[in-house]
């Protein structure tokens, strides 16, 4: 929702870091989030598609949602078991 404070953050600092909850297999996306806007009905068909074919439901956007896209600056990902051998570190460049 646009009134929560996590939307409010998101418009003044747009920075992110998303990370899988487990531990052991670890994946770090840190990037830039900007808003879709729902006037865009390309992407918001893609996401219907997308919702239809793993939820087996189409996509439901309630009034006041706001919907983000993350461009990626870095991504992080290795396994506790094989740490550091198997660290891996991808960069993407700015456009």
């Amino acid at each position: 929702m646009r009134s929560s404070r996590k939307a409010k953050n998101l418009d003044k600092n747009p920075s992110v870091s998303i990370h899988l909850d487990s531990g052991d297999d670890v994946v770090i996306l840190e990037g830039e989030v900007r808003e879709i806007p729902q006037s865009d009905k390309q992407v918001l068909s893609k996401l219907d598609a997308a919702s239809k074919t793993k939820y087996k439901m189409p996509l439901v956007i309630e009034p006041g949602s706001v919907l983000y896209a993350v461009r990626p600056r870095v991504v992080l990902s290795w396994t506790e078991k094989d740490f550091p051998n198997n660290a891996t570190r991808w960069e993407f460049p700015k456009t």
